[in-house]
């Protein structure tokens, strides 16, 4: 991070919003994970003039990470409106105690995809997906002076012990996690896959847990995965 120089910019008319903020206290080196377009050189455009220096963009993981790892990059914003599947990759490839901190724009309606990232820690700050740029560039000011934001749902706060799981039920809930198909797992167990289905909702059913970012989490409280 570095203090903030005026920017040289002339980019086109930008929201009144970043136009009437004065320039960052810190500022970013920042690489975009987002698709190719008009509202991702808008966003370049925004964050330009609030005096971050934009230094790379793709919608490709393999080309971002390659990227990443050439040029010297404080923080990775990456636009999840149109997809999680590429950040995925890219946080999958990434040493999670180094590399740029994280911001991501996240999905309308789906904040259990960016939940499912919570345990590899990269996560620093989250902008809403009808946000203007005055709250985006807040958050990047947050990430840039080190402050990480709170997840955008409540956190669980009760610890209650689980009902008691058999070697079958830990063995269905890894599966879940690791993103295995009933069909995968039917044949390890003997089973059909119509038979690992019904147990598999059965079980999160019994264990109330709505969606693969929730039994992720609760394969990873548990022990039954690590973050690796």
């Amino acid at each position: 991070m570095r203090q903030a120089p005026g920017s040289d910019d002339d980019g086109g008319q930008l929201p009144q919003t970043a136009l009437a903020r004065p320039l960052a206290a810190t500022s970013c080196r920042l690489y975009l994970l987002a698709r190719r377009g008009l509202a991702r050189d808008a966003l370049a455009q925004v964050l330009q003039r609030a005096g971050h220096r934009v230094i790379g963009a793709d919608e490709d993981a393999d080309i971002a990470l390659q990227e990443l790892g050439e040029r010297q990059t404080d923080l990775l914003l990456a636009d999840l409106r149109w997809g999680t599947g590429a950040l995925l990759r890219l946080l999958g490839q990434l040493d999670e105690n180094q590399g740029p901190r994280v911001l991501v724009w996240r999905p309308e309606n789906r904040p259990d995809v960016v939940e499912s990232l919570l345990p590899r820690g990269r996560i620093w700050a989250w902008v809403a997906p009808l946000a203007g740029a005055g709250q985006l560039l807040d958050a990047v000011q947050d990430v840039a002076d080190g402050r990480r934001q709170p997840p955008p749902w409540p956190e669980a706060t009760d610890d209650v012990a689980p009902p008691s799981l058999s070697p079958l039920d830990e063995t269905l809930l890894l599966g879940i996690a690791q993103g295995l198909s009933a069909a995968d797992q039917a044949l390890g167990l003997g089973l059909t896959a119509r038979q690992v289905a019904e147990l598999r909702r059965a079980l999160t059913h019994r264990l109330k847990l709505p969606h693969l970012a929730a039994v992720v989490r609760f394969a990873l409280h548990h022990g039954l995965i690590t973050s690796r």
